[in-house]
């Protein structure tokens, strides 16, 4: 798989997760039970840790494609 291939299917993926935090931050948790709070918090937290994970995977993949000495020749001997 092309690394532009990847990058496509990680953002389709973090989309995806995104869709899923959507719907649960669209249901009111104040009027379910203790146990469905709980029910609630977890597939929510676990779509956004995964989707903050993969953007996150995303941006670095992004950065690695450009050069070392392009960034040395932006940042200075220091970046060596």
């Amino acid at each position: 798989m092309s690394e532009q291939n990847r990058t496509a299917a990680g953002a389709q993926e973090a989309a995806g997760l995104a869709s899923i935090e959507t719907r649960l931050d669209a249901i009111d948790a104040s009027l379910l039970g203790e146990q469905d709070q709980t029910n609630h918090a977890v597939p929510a937290s676990l779509a956004w840790g995964a989707r903050s994970d993969l953007e996150h995977g995303l941006w670095e993949g992004a950065g690695s494609s450009t050069p070392r000495s392009a960034v040395r020749r932006r940042v200075g001997p220091a970046a060596r």
